[in-house]
């Protein structure tokens, strides 16, 4: 494999294992929404809760990236010239030894 195809295949392992997260985690919230609490401190409702904020993250990354592409940022790499000179020069490049 390529580093191409490594990067692809890395990908899209991690899209599926992320709607494989999120698929998991309505079907826990879905199957236990009706449960007999055991007491206050009721663990299923702790995971029930883990869960939602666990979809509810995975829709936020969803719209970002939506809207990132949508607005045409998405893995686009900026230009040398885009770049203030300023921010280009260090020590390193300007060469310069400090004795202090």
């Amino acid at each position: 494999m390529t580093g191409t195809a490594k990067k692809k295949f890395s990908l899209i392992m991690l899209a599926a294992l992320l709607a494989l997260a999120a698929v998991c985690a309505a079907a826990f919230v879905f199957t236990r929404l009706h449960h007999d609490h055991v007491d206050a401190h009721c663990p299923v409702c702790l995971e029930i809760q883990n869960a939602r904020h666990l979809l509810e993250g995975l829709a936020r990354c969803a719209a970002a990236a939506l809207a990132a592409g949508l607005t045409g940022m998405a893995c686009r790499p900026v230009p040398m010239h885009a770049i203030p000179s300023v921010l280009l020069q260090t020590p390193v490049t300007l060469k310069v030894r400090f004795n202090s």
